[in-house]
Parts: structure tokens; sequence; C-alpha cells
């Protein structure tokens, strides 16, 4: 997962991103990515995510949120 143009919100020249993933009842989030501000805030994330999905599926949406 990535997300590019992050904006620093809190400004104070760093920004410090996660990603929440919900689905369902399970809500997953990432580790927290602290990057300084350089103009290019750019955050890759190299994480595994299991959701248990149950069977049929109920909602086909994946709702993923980036958070400062």
């Amino acid at each position: 997962m990535d997300a590019y143009n992050l904006n620093d919100l809190q400004g104070g020249g760093t920004i410090d991103a996660y990603c929440l993933v919900k689905f369902g009842d399970s809500k997953l989030r990432t580790h927290v990515y602290t990057e300084k501000n350089d103009g290019n805030h750019e955050v890759i994330w190299m994480q595994e995510m299991l959701l248990p999905i149950e069977i049929p599926i109920k909602n086909e949406e994946l709702p993923i949120e980036i958070w400062d």
C-alpha cells in the first residue's frame, strides 16, 4: 500500500501517517510511518494484513483511510 503527496496536517514539519482498513467488524491499522518535511511526502507500507472474510461476502467495499 502506498500514499503520495501527503500534507503536513499538524504543521510540525513531519507526517506520522498510518493506514486504517475496515471490513465488517474488523479494523486493522498499519505501523505509523514518520517522515520529515521534504516537500514530497510519499509513504509505502510493506505490511501484511489478514482480514477474516465470511462467505458469502455481504459487502464488496474495502474502505482504506490514511491518517496523520
